[in-house]
């Protein structure tokens, strides 16, 4: 079963870490990230039969291919209910909005495109978001 061809045309973005979207951003380095779980055969079945594209080739050639690969991903995984590892690599692209030369002029570094940052340091924890949001 190959299901590169039902993807939208925007998985690209994901798949290239969205390094292709032009962003109004003075861009920060960011390390690199992943989501890590710890997932039972059925449970990592049950995430790929989540995506757009099984559905979308379901819905074009049937359940057959998918069936098998479900059956070949089974008798390779061993007990279907030993749990293995499965990273998720995740992307971001950070930075604080750019303003244009007039409406920054005169106004401190450190309070420039602040507001971006903060928006985005929201979602952290405290700690984290406290030590971010320090004017460097």
């Amino acid at each position: 079963m190959t299901v590169g061809p039902y993807w939208p045309p925007e998985r690209k973005h994901a798949e290239n870490g969205y390094q292709a979207l032009a962003l109004p951003i003075d861009e920060y380095a960011v390390p690199p990230f992943e989501m890590i779980e710890d997932w039972t055969a059925r449970q990592f079945i049950g995430y790929i039969r989540s995506w757009s594209a099984v559905a979308r080739y379901i819905e074009a050639r049937g359940e057959a291919g998918v069936s098998e690969f479900e059956a070949e991903l089974l008798a390779a995984w061993g007990e279907p209910t030993e749990r293995r590892r499965i990273r998720f690599p995740l992307h971001f692209r950070v930075g604080e909005v750019r303003k244009p030369a007039s409406a920054a002029a005169g106004m401190p570094l450190s309070r420039r495109g602040s507001g971006a940052i903060l928006r985005f340091l929201h979602g952290l924890p405290h700690h984290v978001a406290k030590e971010h949001a320090r004017p460097r």
